[in-house]
């Protein structure tokens, strides 16, 4: 089977009076989807909620290398979205990282 690229997945447990703050930053519009839109090697965020103030994000990119290149060049600016989305969450954790197959 080929690969079709790398994904990472974080699971979010979110401040419910933050809610609407959250959904905004890492949405389809967000300030994430913003600065990884600067490369045609990201290929796309989807936000999934689970009812329970419970969230993921799936982030997905044509390579690993890909995404520690473009983290490492646009490191400023990864680190200010980070600090605003710790400030609207009660936890945070990494899933895991993923080969997307083909």
């Amino acid at each position: 089977m080929q690969d079709a690229g790398y994904a990472y997945i974080w699971r979010y447990q979110v401040s419910p009076e933050k809610v609407p703050q959250f959904e905004e930053l890492y949405g389809p519009q967000g300030g994430w989807v913003r600065l990884f839109s600067r490369t045609d090697q990201y290929l796309g965020t989807q936000l999934l909620e689970s009812g329970q103030g419970w969230y993921l994000t799936v982030d997905r990119w044509a390579s690993r290398q890909a995404h520690k290149s473009f983290v490492a060049a646009h490191q400023e600016e990864f680190e200010k979205l980070d600090r605003q989305g710790e400030r609207l969450t009660v936890s945070e954790e990494m899933v895991g990282e993923f080969r997307v197959i083909a």
